[in-house]
């Protein structure tokens, strides 16, 4: 009997946050809706976009690898980047790339933390630490 009470009293408690979550999904759905295509057939909600569509909400930033790194940092996604500065922390430029590179040698510099300074084509300036070992 108490095994019935306690599986009853768990269905009543997934009945309520399903119930709850679809409410919130859809308040979700009419906030979101102007950037999406989104359409409702029988009570179901798609998103009617493709991943390339997609891409264009999600912006790529320019990173680096390996992370610590011993010699040479590999650079990606440089597609947007105008200029590529290495920094000590007290804020001194040591390197400082105009060009698009792949990759940049920092064997010069001694063990440590850096900045490294991504400027973008739409003005914005990206920092990032690296650590040289």
């Amino acid at each position: 009997m108490l095994r019935l009470l306690l599986v009853k009293k768990h269905l009543f408690l997934l009945l309520v946050l399903l119930l709850t979550s679809v409410s919130f999904a859809k308040a979700e759905l009419a906030v979101h809706s102007c950037f999406y295509d989104i359409t409702n057939v029988n009570g179901f909600y798609s998103l009617n976009k493709s991943a390339d569509q997609l891409d264009d909400f999600v912006k790529k930033e320019p990173g680096f690898y390996p992370n610590p790194v011993q010699d040479i940092v590999n650079l990606t996604d440089q597609e947007d980047v105008l200029r590529v500065r290495i920094f000590s922390l007290t804020g001194k430029t040591l390197i400082d790339i105009k060009t698009k590179e792949e990759t940049i040698n920092l064997s010069k510099l001694s063990k440590g933390m850096y900045l490294i300074n991504f400027d973008m084509k739409d003005g914005k300036r990206i920092a990032k630490k690296i650590i040289k070992k």
